[in-house]
């Protein structure tokens, strides 16, 4: 399986947090980096698309006859299992 971006983690991170199943997309603004581009809207749209595409979440929103317009996602079982992942385990203090 290839690698996961910076992004794509921090949003498959940010959605298992969530409270809400259905992740609107303006809370996953604060999912970026640092630094922001000016084309921050086309790569975190990619992102999510991708995201989609390899079975990780599962978007909502509305189609035109050139592209999708994602306006919230949903995590998938998979979705879960490698957010779940990412977060890691809990650490155990190293007592004797």
């Amino acid at each position: 399986m290839a690698a996961l971006s910076k992004l794509q983690k921090s949003v498959l991170k940010s959605a298992f947090l969530s409270a809400r199943p259905r992740v609107p997309r303006s809370s996953l603004h604060t999912a970026q980096p640092a630094r922001t581009s000016p084309y921050a809207e086309e790569i975190l749209g990619r992102s999510l698309e991708r995201l989609i595409d390899r079975g990780f979440a599962v978007g909502y929103g509305h189609r035109t006859a050139e592209k999708w317009f994602i306006e919230s996602i949903r995590l998938t079982t998979r979705g879960r299992q490698e957010a779940r992942r990412l977060l890691g385990t809990q650490t155990s203090l190293p007592l004797n």
